[in-house]
């Protein structure tokens, strides 16, 4: 059962499903069985190999689900799960320990089992003194003075109790570190037993389950022919990063900058992608914090199939997204500030695209890297997942670094200035209150069908021109052909598909610019200049 747990736990860890995602996908997949799938914490324990004997058709169901959500072989994911158990049955008898097995190869198997449960150890004691940590921290806010319903506490113990956070919190990143070192211990003897040259084709019994160790690493990438020196325990020695001795890495970029040499085409596949998610025509949602966390995953994912087909990309090979120019590369995506994109082992000598963006400030990044084991840190989250350092940050080939989005306006007004827009009671109100304030900028569809709360806002803009039309608010659009109307008054040129309004009046031979409407002349209106019609 070790290994069909580890199969389960890589198909799930590339799927990037959490053990509550799984489940809510089983719960779809499974709606035919006779039974439901377990709940979550249930299903966490079998995960982990407790009962899994007893599972099979969850275990083909779990396969099937993190499949499909990498778009794999789900049918070699069931075969594949059903060996498993058939060789759990014909290895269940069997003794432990082989005659062909050399002392030497038992000790390194024992090892790294010991490892296993030692670092699973250290992963409890971790959330057991994290719980605590936020438990007393929780307690403490109830008691600091002019806290909600908390009591007034003295100095004395008030420190008391800092001080004991700050204990259990060191004592926390202690197990943390151990915890880390044995994993990478636990790593250094798997790749041992990988390169040793004995010959696996015979089936000797498990040595407290460290041939599932082995096998895991199988399951990842098939294993090569040993060399002649193959013997050695010494790991082979990585070629040194260099600018200027990575020819893949110059020629992948190469072909991004001559597919998007402004970076336009990028900008569209994240802003697609954002429209998309935010959905403003039915939901109203106008920026990114409010997408709950599975859309933030989706966001991703969405960039990611987006991106394909805008830059005609092929799937790649193995576990990477795709091919250019055949080279193949995966593509990493995050929200968060700085390029936390998290890379796993797999990633380690692979090409990858990292992109982020933000929405408040309107940027987006996305540039090139060759994944180095220097260029990531040594702490990592339990998938063994690590981030960039300071110089793998600096080893990116940027294609596009600080280019500008077109986010939406909603979120770059005034809170004032939104609650106005949005709570009048009709969409062709808050269309028409749009105009009132957002003057002089160019307004998107997304923008429009956000404020109207409909899918296609046209109908409702054209209700609200008459009103603001009274008013001397002059509306431009990018599409029919009057888009230069306003720009001698300072105002950006629509394009097609967007807008533009401005409140005008009569320029009574004022000097400055003016624009000629229907023989007469019109200038910008200042806020103390009263609302005249427009002819």
């Amino acid at each position: 059962m070790d290994l069909l747990v580890l199969y389960l736990r890589d198909l799930r860890n590339d799927a990037g499903l959490t053990v509550a995602a799984l489940r809510r996908l089983l719960v779809e997949a499974m709606r035919d069985e006779p039974a439901d799938p377990p709940a979550e914490q249930t299903l966490h324990r079998l995960l982990s190999g407790t009962n899994l004997h007893m599972k099979p058709r969850l275990a083909e169901a779990v396969a099937d689900v993190c499949v499909r959500a990498v778009r794999g072989d789900r049918q070699a994911a069931r075969q594949r799960v059903g060996e498993f158990y058939v060789r759990a049955r014909k290895e269940k008898p069997k003794s432990q320990g082989g005659p062909d097995r050399k002392p030497k190869d038992d000790h390194g198997a024992i090892e790294i089992q010991r490892l296993r449960i030692e670092l699973q150890r250290k992963h409890q004691e971790n959330l057991q003194l994290a719980a605590e940590v936020t438990a007393a921290k929780r307690l403490l806010s109830s008691f600091v003075p002019g806290g909600t319903g908390g009591a007034v506490i003295g100095d004395d113990l008030f420190g008391e109790m800092l001080e004991r956070i700050q204990h259990i919190a060191a004592s926390s990143e202690d197990a943390l570190a151990e915890a880390q070192a044995a994993r990478a211990e636990t790593a250094r003897l798997r790749e041992w037993m990988i390169s040793y040259p004995w010959d696996w084709s015979s089936t000797p019994g498990e040595v407290d389950g460290a041939i599932g160790v082995v096998e895991r690493a199988e399951l990842s990438a098939p294993l090569e022919a040993p060399s002649d020196d193959s013997s050695s325990t010494e790991a082979p020695p990585e070629k040194k990063p260099s600018s200027s001795a990575d020819p893949e890495l110059d020629q992948l970029a190469r072909a991004l900058i001559r597919m998007d040499p402004t970076g336009a085409r990028m900008a569209g596949v994240i802003e697609n992608a954002s429209g998309y998610l935010l959905d403003g025509g039915r939901t109203g949602r106008y920026e990114w914090k409010q997408l709950s966390r599975t859309e933030k995953v989706l966001f991703g994912s969405t960039v990611q199939r987006l991106m394909q087909g805008e830059f005609g990309l092929t799937d790649g090979a193995g576990r990477l997204d795709f091919t250019l120019e055949g080279i193949d590369f995966d593509l990493k995506w995050t929200l968060l500030p700085n390029g936390r994109w998290l890379f796993g082992p797999e990633h380690v000598g692979e090409l990858c695209v990292v992109a982020e963006a933000n929405d408040r400030t309107g940027k987006y990044s996305y540039g090139v890297v060759r994944v180095r084991p220097e260029y990531l840190k040594p702490m990592s989250n339990r998938d063994l997942k690590s981030w960039l350092t300071r110089e793998g940050r600096e080893a990116i080939r940027w294609i596009r670094e600080d280019g500008n989005l077109h986010t939406g306006v909603l979120q770059h007004l005034t809170e004032e200035e939104r609650k106005a827009i949005l709570g009048q009671d009709r969409s062709v109100r808050r269309l028409t209150e749009l105009f009132r304030r957002v003057q002089g900028r160019r307004l998107t569809r997304s923008d429009l069908a956000t404020v109207c709360r409909a899918p296609d806002p046209m109908r409702r803009l054209r209700d609200a021109l008459p009103q603001l039309s009274r008013e001397g608010i002059l509306v431009v659009a990018g599409h029919l052909g009057n888009c230069s109307v306003l720009t001698a008054l300072g105002t950006p040129e629509p394009a097609p598909g967007e807008w533009v309004g401005l409140r005008l009046a009569p320029a009574d031979g004022e000097p400055g610019p003016v624009i000629d409407l229907d023989g007469t002349s019109w200038r910008k209106a200042r806020p103390e200049d009263p609302e005249i019609p427009l002819p």
